[in-house]
């Protein structure tokens, strides 16, 4: 686990330092990543990103509950996974998407909260709070020193916040319904896992994000997110509302089923939040579930995969599979 950790960490790194050096500097480096699509078409690789983030934040408090517990931990391991971790969590700020640093960092808080206070709930308020200000600190950041324009306090809290969710989605059922096809969305979702050099014809349009930001301001680059009941409303009116959020509370379940020892298992704990993060929040399941789950649930799969058969001595695996 270490081992992966680290070369997802130096991906990271060699990632964020080539944006910088292209961009002739830090901001410049971050603007050059999100608004001219720097390496692009290898966007998979802001993946490492996100995964080297929340494997160090989990092999750190694995390793923080087997002290807890008495358990033998290596401190030389401990220090240099929290190297890594730092150079993740800098590398996010660099690749200018704010879920690639705001999501560790919730995860690396609730994971504080569970595992190391007694009273979890009313520890989460001053958390909620710090994370809150860092959401609309990152906001003025991208605004002022990045895309060097004037930061207007009202829209930018509302945006950095996330409740501007709520502003652009009452837009959406304004504008966009009526211009939905029946299943539109969810079938560019469906074709969105294709890539685009094995099928040159793929619609431009996937996210339906992307189209709903382009009708109102037709020049933009970027996309307003559209939450997932509002694509089942519009897709397949209220029948569409209900088998959405039957669908949502399905796949919550299997999560819970599947990582039920999240209590005492770091690494369960943290991909059942990033799972629950990356495909169910803020709006319940849309139609990106499947991109969603090939580029960020997949790679894990296939780094424990390897981590597991390869990289870890015969006799642990054989001591784990007594266990």
């Amino acid at each position: 686990m270490f081992i992966g950790i680290l070369f997802l960490s130096g991906a990271s790194l060699i990632f964020a330092i080539y944006a910088i050096l292209a961009g002739g500097g830090f901001a410049k480096g971050v603007d050059l990543v999100r608004h001219e699509g720097l390496l692009q078409e290898f966007s998979f690789i802001r993946q490492f990103v996100r995964i080297g983030s929340v494997l160090s934040i989990a092999y750190l408090f694995d390793g923080f509950l087997r002290k807890k517990n008495k358990l033998p931990v290596s401190d030389m391991a401990m220090f240099w996974a929290s190297i890594m971790l730092v150079i993740n969590l800098f590398a996010a700020v660099v690749t200018g998407g704010k879920s690639y640093l705001i999501y560790p960092v919730f995860t690396l808080i609730l994971a504080y909260v569970l595992y190391f206070t007694k009273r979890p709930i009313m520890a989460m308020i001053p958390f909620v709070i710090a994370l809150m200000l860092l959401l609309v600190g990152m906001q003025y950041l991208r605004v002022v020193y990045v895309a060097e324009n004037n930061f207007d306090p009202e829209g930018q809290i509302m945006t950095g916040s996330g409740l501007g969710y709520l502003d652009t989605n009452l837009i959406y059922l304004d504008k966009m319904v009526d211009q939905t096809s029946m299943g539109e969305d969810f079938y560019l979702g469906l074709v969105g896992v294709i890539p685009r050099v094995l099928w040159e014809e793929k619609p431009e349009q996937i996210s339906a994000g992307g189209k709903f930001r382009r009708t109102i301001l037709p020049y933009s680059k970027a996309g307003w997110p559209v939450l997932g009941f509002n694509l089942w409303y519009g897709n397949f009116g209220w029948l569409g509302v209900v088998i959405g959020g039957f669908l949502t509370g399905l796949l919550l379940k299997t999560f819970e089923y599947r990582y039920s020892d999240y209590k005492e298992n770091a690494y369960s704990f943290c991909f059942f939040i990033l799972f629950i993060l990356l495909i169910l929040l803020p709006g319940g399941l849309d139609n990106q579930v499947f991109q969603h789950y090939i580029l960020n649930v997949l790679p894990i799969w296939i780094f424990l995969a390897l981590s597991h058969k390869f990289i870890l001595p015969k006799e642990i695996l054989v001591h784990s599979a007594d266990k």
